[in-house]
């Protein structure tokens, strides 16, 4: 890696985990995005940089987040559905990244999803009057595990449910923290079985947690006045102009 990858690895990274740690989104997605639109990694490496940092992230929110009850959200089907599902999408991501084409129809996905998740964000989901029912969140979570075992980014779907419920913000938000901390810990146990982490990602990984640190605890200091819709508009132009870059490197492999 180069320093000026490093440097836009930083750079993605405190963006990434500042707009997480406000909104309970958008981490893995805005640094997969980045990774893949500079190449400074191949998706299966930033996957594993992602599991490690989104823990480490996820871990400084929830240490200062407000005790909610997850009796009290009933969405448990999710949390028990979606780590077999992860295990599918990671079977899915050793597959199509052992030919050239396999990996160019995985960039394609990436970039697909990238578009799609961007697109989602500026939609405004109609509040439901009350819960979703059960299948929906047995729908969602198959795609959210599948997602999460490709690219370790895979809260899209959930994200667009979860808006649509007649919920307060910060459980929202709480329920976007904790199914990160059942996505990702499922991945890396699957991961480390597999093929386990090598020494580089680690580094990696490593030198990057203090700016995940710094970026965490600036927005946990000034959640208060973070305009929740401004984050949300920056995450769209990131991912959408990613997603676009990732759809024409595609097409020119």
């Amino acid at each position: 890696m180069t320093p000026l990858s490093f440097i836009i690895l930083q750079l993605v990274v405190f963006i990434g985990a500042y707009i997480q740690t406000s909104t309970g989104f958008a981490f893995g997605l805005l640094v997969m995005a980045g990774i893949a639109s500079f190449d400074i990694l191949t998706i299966d490496q930033a996957g594993i940089l992602i599991m490690f940092l989104s823990l480490y992230n996820i871990s400084l929110a929830l240490s200062t987040q407000g005790g909610i009850s997850i009796r009290k959200i009933k969405c448990m089907p999710f949390f028990i559905l979606s780590p077999f599902c992860v295990a599918i999408g990671l079977y899915g991501l050793y597959v199509l990244t052992d030919t050239p084409t396999g990996y160019r129809i995985l960039y394609g996905i990436l970039g697909v999803f990238t578009i799609f998740a961007a697109i989602s964000l500026r939609m405004s989901p109609t509040l439901l009057p009350r819960r979703t029912r059960i299948s929906g969140f047995y729908t969602t979570a198959f795609f959210t595990g599948v997602l999460t075992g490709l690219f370790t980014a895979g809260v899209a779907p959930m994200i667009y449910l979860l808006y649509r419920q007649p919920w307060c913000l910060s459980m929202i938000r709480y329920v976007l923290f904790i199914s990160s901390m059942i996505l990702i810990p499922s991945r890396m146990i699957f991961v480390f079985v597999y093929e386990g982490f090598t020494w580089d990602i680690l580094i990696w990984s490593a030198l990057s947690l203090p700016c995940v640190y710094i970026a965490t605890k600036l927005a946990r200091k000034y959640i208060r006045r973070t305009n929740t819709c401004f984050l949300r508009n920056i995450a769209f132009v990131m991912l959408l102009l990613s997603g676009v870059n990732i759809m024409v490197k595609t097409v020119l492999m």
